[in-house]
C-alpha cells in the first residue's frame, strides 16, 4: 500500500514521513491553505529526500508562472491538480513541463465518478477526495470523508483515496475501497498546518499493514 503524506512544511515532518515509510510527499502551493509553502521552502526541507520517495507539488488552478517556479526550484516527480482544471489543461501542463499528473476529483455520489472518467487517459493517477461545497474556501484538506461504497465501480486508472483519513480509520478505508494508495493531510495534524509526528508514524504503519 502506497502512502502519501501531504501538506508538509518542516524538515522534521519530512524526515519523519520518510523514515516511517512514506512513498509520496505532498507540498502545497495555495495561499489560502494553512499548509501553503513557497517553492524555495519546499526545496530546502526536501533536499535530503531519497530518490525512491516521490515529491508532489499540490496546486489549485495554477498559472504557468507558478508552475515554472516550482519546476525550477523543486526536483519534483508529480504535479497534483486540485482545482477545476479541464482535461485539456491537464494535458497541456503535463506536456509543457514534462511532469506526470495526479488529478484530484471531489466525490460525493456515483455521478461524480463520471468526471473522474474524463481524466483516465490524461493523468497517471487520480486522487478521489471528499467533494467540498461550492462556497468552500479550499478544495480539500478539510478532514471530511465521503461514502467509500460509492467507489464500488472504481476507475480503471490507479487512484489515491483521500478525505477524512486518520490513523484510526485508514485500515477500514483500504479494505473497502482497495486503492492504489492513501493520502492524508489534516488527519495527521495537531492543528491546521502543524503535523503531529506520532500520528504520521501511526498512519503509515496502519496503512502499510493492509494487503490488497
Amino acid at each position: 500500500m502506497r502512502v502519501k503524506i501531504c501538506g508538509l512544511k518542516t524538515e522534521e515532518a519530512v524526515s519523519t514521513a520518510v523514515s516511517a515509510g512514506a512513498d509520496y510527499l505532498g507540498f502545497i502551493f495555495f495561499e489560502k491553505s494553512p499548509r501553503n509553502i513557497t517553492p524555495e521552502q519546499a526545496a530546502l526541507i526536501s533536499k535530503n529526500v531519497p530518490a525512491n520517495v516521490k515529491k508532489v507539488a499540490v496546486l489549485v488552478n495554477p498559472d504557468n508562472d507558478l508552475l515554472q517556479s516550482i519546476y525550477e526550484h523543486l526536483k519534483l516527480d508529480y504535479f497534483q491538480l486540485h482545482g477545476e482544471e479541464s482535461a485539456t489543461r491537464t494535458v497541456a501542463i503535463r506536456e509543457n513541463f514534462r511532469t506526470p499528473i495526479i488529478k484530484a476529483i471531489g466525490i460525493a455520489t456515483k455521478d461524480d465518478m463520471k468526471k473522474a472518467e474524463e481524466f483516465i487517459d490524461v493523468a497517471e493517477y487520480l486522487l478521489l477526495d471528499a467533494k467540498q461545497p461550492k462556497d468552500a474556501a479550499m478544495p480539500g484538506g478539510m478532514g471530511k470523508s465521503f461514502d467509500w461504497n460509492v467507489l464500488a465501480a472504481k476507475p480503471t486508472v490507479p487512484f489515491f483515496l483521500s478525505g477524512g483519513l486518520t490513523p484510526e480509520n485508514v485500515a477500514a478505508a483500504i479494505r473497502i475501497t482497495k486503492p492504489f494508495g492513501v493520502d492524508v493531510s489534516s488527519g495527521v495534524e495537531a492543528s491546521p498546518g502543524v503535523k503531529d509526528l506520532q500520528k504520521i508514524r501511526r498512519f503509515i504503519e496502519n496503512a502499510k499493514q493492509q494487503k490488497i
